[in-house]
């Protein structure tokens, strides 16, 4: 025989044989509220039914937590809570992180809960609380988030628009969780999992200070990456006319034109595009002090020259 209780969970002794039976309700009861229990006998045929029967609750024991593993976790852990008291219904539980309410119960029992870790936390160290039927308890321990880790870098010399891998852990598995800056500017990512996020190297003067960090705030080791000068080693042609175009060919002039300044004499110029190792450019009008002018290729605060490398005719 048992009893069925809506919401409730309930526990049986004596023997479904005997005419007597009795049951204990082990927790969710509200105090003071009205319930409607009914035995029933099934068989293999058929199911029969006692009369309901209406009780006023006295109320149930609260919920303990009597343990809580782990205690450092990361966003979508499962952290498991040990304790008496609890629901075996998920619903009729709540658990709260620093008075966030976990959606996600995985597993409810009378002694265990298991809840994933959520990507709302914005905390990063928490208590856990548990309620049910109006009464609510607090785990007096706190739940710390494990920090990311860096471990290693794809390059640590980089030119403007390059892209860089970052190997580590707890790094963060949704762009809205994990944070990249430089120099203290944030940037935008291109790829972010736990173990790795892919970036793209933004125009900023060197050194370029690289942190990575999470949503609740915690920080990895800073990195520094080295900024690499630009070099000219040739030309397109060596002879030239206003508004020709000309190729430089070299490296480090990086892939964004917004990362690199041209100058031809004392004139700048026009950027057509730029990739790493060359750069195109349009000869601009105005006055050149020689007509052999220098050829100047600018990153930052670096810069390459050639001189007499070309000529204005």
């Amino acid at each position: 025989m048992r009893l069925a209780l809506p919401a409730i969970r309930v526990i049986f002794s004596g023997k479904p044989s005997s005419d007597k039976f009795s049951e204990s309700v082990s927790g969710s009861l509200k105090k003071n509220v009205t319930y409607f229990v009914r035995a029933f006998i099934q068989t293999r045929d058929y199911t029969v039914y006692g009369p309901n029967i209406e009780f006023m609750s006295l109320g149930s024991n609260p919920p303990t937590i009597a343990n809580i593993q782990p205690r450092q976790v990361f966003y979508g852990e499962t952290l498991y809570i040990y304790g008496t008291g609890f629901s075996s219904l998920a619903a009729n539980n709540t658990v709260e992180f620093n008075g966030l309410k976990v959606a996600n119960i995985l597993l409810a029992s009378d002694t265990l809960l298991q809840v994933r870790i959520p990507d709302q936390i914005r905390d990063s160290i928490f208590v856990v609380s548990v309620s049910n039927a109006n009464q609510k308890v607090t785990f007096p321990s706190s739940i710390s988030f494990i920090p990311p880790k860096i471990h290693s870098l794809s390059k640590s010399e980089v030119v403007y628009g390059d892209t860089l891998e970052i190997q580590g852990n707890y790094l963060g598995y949704t762009r809205d969780l994990s944070t990249v800056y430089i120099n203290n500017q944030e940037i935008s990512l291109i790829s972010t999992e736990s173990t790795k996020i892919v970036i793209s190297i933004p125009v900023s003067s060197p050194p370029l200070e690289l942190k990575v960090a999470n949503s609740v705030g915690q920080v990895a080791i800073n990195r520094t990456l080295i900024l690499v000068p630009p070099t000219i080693s040739s030309v397109s042609s060596n002879k030239v006319s206003v508004g020709d175009t000309l190729t430089i060919f070299g490296d480090g002039f990086g892939y964004l034109p917004e990362g690199i300044e041209v100058l031809v004499g004392n004139l700048k110029v026009k950027i057509i595009k730029v990739a790493n190792t060359s750069v195109e450019i349009e000869i601009p009008q105005g006055t050149y002090h020689s007509s052999f002018p220098e050829l100047i290729v600018r990153t930052a605060s670096q810069s390459a020259t050639l001189s007499n490398g070309i000529e204005i005719i």
